[in-house]
């Protein structure tokens, strides 16, 4: 009753600017970030990402790389190991991440590191958690 969906994380580069608006819709089993990047414009809203599967990589993430606009009512459910660093919903947050949750499994190699939802934020991270 789905629809198939391919992650945009093979545009590697490519920064999206639109907005996402999920409606309340659910995406399941991606095996990488969704996004590579959220530009300053970009808006990603009212989604559910569950059973993602990102073991494969030396960042692993589950919404996209970088965060440069807004994130808001985004619930993730995901299995993460990255053999750099792992991060719940971006890996570089510089926008807002507002309203969302972040249920997940994380580990890495020895020297990796796993942060709730971003990485590195110098943004806003407003009511948001990870369970």
């Amino acid at each position: 009753d789905g629809y198939a969906i391919k992650s945009l994380d093979n545009y590697q580069n490519k920064i999206f600017n639109g907005i996402f608006d999920g409606r309340g819709h659910t995406i399941v089993g991606l095996k990488e970030s969704l996004f590579s990047t959220i530009g300053t414009t970009g808006v990603v809203k009212d989604v559910q990402l569950i059973g993602i599967n990102n073991t494969d990589k030396a960042t692993a993430c589950s919404l996209a790389y970088v965060n440069n606009g807004t994130i808001d009512k985004v619930q993730i459910s995901a299995t993460l190991k990255g053999s750099s660093y792992t991060a719940g919903m971006v890996a570089n947050n510089a926008g807002t991440i507002q309203n969302s949750i972040v249920v997940s499994d994380m580990s890495g190699a020895d020297s990796a590191t796993a942060y709730a939802i971003a990485n590195n934020s110098t943004g806003s991270i407003v009511n948001s958690y990870n369970k």
